[in-house]
């Protein structure tokens, strides 16, 4: 199946695609096809076990993602080990670093768009996946000439393999991600032009932190922290291909989620949303050099935000220098979403070496009453025969969060305060990429762009906890930088690529204060990644990796808070240190062995081969009197075996 991350279906001129066969032998990713994103230029690190998505230095809440054209919360399981979606299931990936098609909204960062294949329409197939991560099951198949079925389901067991060794880790803390997922479908076709398809998905994600004694730096954290994720989908999608090369895609789903958060004493947080989505698109050739996009895109549906506690961090949250400025909210309100947006592009190609996209966004965003006009345009045009120039300028919007714009009173503060302010403005980015690709042969290239992205009306909290309102779009960032990609695509013997990203991310809370290192930012990102076919079914692979570490504040001093016995760091306001690079090797071994009706894969995938102790941030006493580094994983082996008929 191809995997687009910078395309999709001819509507952009910069495209980068992973073959099938890379996907599932690049090391250290345990043949997961999305996590295969995480090895591409712009993509930084994620913190350990968080599975986040870091876009060109962004916060991960700023890079949308979508599966078949419905946002869901995340994109990988607890833990960062597999994502939601099966590699097998998946009929192509589009990742957009920046300067998104027109199509997609609501984010100032990336996108991220998985799309699913169909079931298989002849005979009755099946595979059986195992690990020591997790294990999987999948059966298709027709159930007459024009209707097929597929489900699957997967279970991690995490839990169980590191229960049995428990009293032999030399931590404090166990961390015990578990995680499930399923996909149903129902694929019917009653003519050659049409598709209807019944999609149902989910996954449910629970990490429970067991404390084995009080912790030093904060005695009251005892017991069980426990976060719980969970999503689901159902969705109803009409294809039809016109006889004069005009299409259609229709699509209308409901679901639920639900984020449930309990941090011992200290916290509770539980969202619960019932998503009710809409798509509409329509493609119309004009003439043999203009084609038209048109699209309607619908999100909304009933939420409800219940919180006790401390006031999250968040940009502007201030430096606390007594234990009033400790913030404290409670509330349990319900509110309503609705958020629809028109948007049309056209493809133009005056001559076959040049190509122009002029597109254009409008959002309503409900819960704030705002509209947003987002102008857009893209171009490539071929300068020689094996050279070709890319770019594009846009305005990208994204709303506040839901609970930052929630007009209830917050119940712990005897001020008057609300939870959120119903008058913020969306976020708006500016997004500007210029790049050349260089085919070399019919095998090696080079693709090397530079990016800048500005946002503005950027929410940040008021710091003052007697404020009516908490939030104000005060904040700004600015991200640029360059990615390189020089990649050997597959050959009968061999695939690689060497990417490599030099990036700045910058933020501040108001507009007199100055610009500081954003928490996300990673000034260098290098991976190389080969694999090699020996033949008779064995393949060997490696991925190495560099990341520059992340930002970290020195502490000025510490004030003792009487009421919850906890000391409060008070940091310096723009971080000046980093923590240490990190830097790891994995290695992949693959054996396939092919019988008439079946064919059965073993695998050794092992992580951090040479047992480097990567630091993942700093870790205090108490009383802040005494810091060290916590470090990573260690050397992880992942055996797996894989039978399909």
């Amino acid at each position: 199946f191809p995997i687009l991350p910078l395309h999709r279906l001819g509507e952009e001129p910069t495209r980068r695609a992973v073959d099938a066969q890379e996907v599932q032998r690049i090391p250290g990713t345990n043949g997961d096809a999305l996590r295969s994103i995480q090895n591409m230029p712009g993509v930084a690190r994620a913190p350990l076990i968080t599975g986040l998505l870091i876009v060109r230095g962004a916060a991960p809440e700023d890079t949308a993602i979508f599966a078949e054209g419905l946002d869901i919360p995340l994109v990988y399981h607890f833990g960062g080990f597999t994502s939601v979606m099966p590699s097998d299931l998946l009929e192509r990936i589009d990742f957009y670093p920046g300067n998104f098609a027109a199509r997609y909204g609501r984010a100032q960062a990336g996108v991220v768009d998985v799309g699913l294949r169909a079931p298989r329409s002849e005979g009755i197939h099946g595979m059986a996946t195992v690990s020591v991560i997790d294990a999987g099951v999948r059966l298709e198949g027709a159930i007459t000439r024009n209707l097929s079925f597929l489900v699957a389901a997967r279970r991690s067991w995490i839990d169980a393999t590191l229960g049995l060794v428990t009293d032999l880790l030399p931590f404090q803390t166990l961390r015990l991600p578990v995680y499930w997922d399923w996909q149903a479908m129902l694929e019917w076709r009653p003519t050659s032009r049409d598709r209807v398809r019944l999609l149902g998905f989910g996954s449910d994600d629970t990490l429970a932190f067991l404390f084995k004694e009080p912790q030093d730096v904060d005695p009251t954290l005892n017991g069980r922290v426990d976060t719980g994720l969970w999503f689901h989908r159902a969705q109803l999608l009409w294809e039809h291909q016109f006889a004069g090369g005009a299409s259609l895609r229709a699509m209308a789903s409901a679901g639920r989620d639900v984020n449930d958060v309990q941090f011992a004493r200290v916290a509770s947080l539980r969202v619960d949303r019932i998503p009710l989505n809409a798509r509409v698109e329509y493609s119309l050739p004009i003439a043999p050099t203009l084609r038209l996009n048109v699209g309607l895109d619908l999100v909304s549906g009933p939420a409800r935000y219940t919180f006790r506690g401390p006031r999250p961090p968040g940009l502007g949250s201030g430096v606390v220098t007594s234990t009033d400025d400790l913030e404290q909210v409670a509330t349990d309100t319900e509110g309503f979403i609705f958020r629809p947006a028109l948007w049309s592009d056209l493809e133009i190609t005056p001559t076959p070496a040049l190509r122009l996209i002029p597109s254009v966004r409008v959002d309503w965003f409900h819960d704030i009453g705002r509209v947003t006009v987002a102008p857009r345009f893209a171009f490539r045009v071929r300068a020689a025969t094996r050279v070709a120039v890319k770019g594009g300028v846009g305005m990208f919007y994204q709303p506040p969060q839901f609970q930052q714009t929630l007009d209830a009173p917050n119940l712990a503060s005897p001020s008057g305060q609300r939870v959120g302010n119903p008058n913020l403005l969306p976020q708006r980015a500016v997004h500007g990429t210029l790049g050349v690709e260089v085919d070399f042969t019919q095998y090696l290239s080079l693709s090397v762009e530079g990016f800048v992205r500005t946002v503005s009306d950027l929410v940040a909290q008021t710091g003052d906890p007697f404020a009516r309102v908490p939030y104000a779009n005060t904040g700004a960032s600015r991200a640029y930088g360059m990615e390189l990609l020089l990649r050997h695509r597959p050959s009968s013997r061999f695939f690689g690529w060497i990417a490599y990203t030099l990036s700045r991310a910058e933020v501040r809370a108001r507009p007199d204060a100055p610009y500081d290192t954003a928490g996300f930012d990673q000034t260098h990102i290098f991976t190389a990644v080969a694999s090699v076919n020996l033949g008779a079914g064995w393949t060997v692979g490696g991925r190495f990796r560099y990341v520059t570490g992340a930002p970290d504040s020195r502490i000025l001093g510490t004030v003792f808070n009487a009421d919850t016995q906890l000391y409060l760091p008070v940091y310096e306001p723009v971080a000046s240190g980093r923590v240490p690079a990190f830097h790891q090797l994995d290695l992949r071994v693959d054996k396939t062995f092919t019988f008439t009706h079946w064919r059965f894969t073993a695998f050794l995938d092992v992580q951090n081969v040479y047992n480097h102790a990567n630091p993942e941030g700093v870790s205090n006493s108490f009383d802040y009197r005494q810091a060290g580094l916590t470090t990573g994983l260690p050397i992880v082996p992942s055996l797996g075996l894989r039978g399909e008929f």
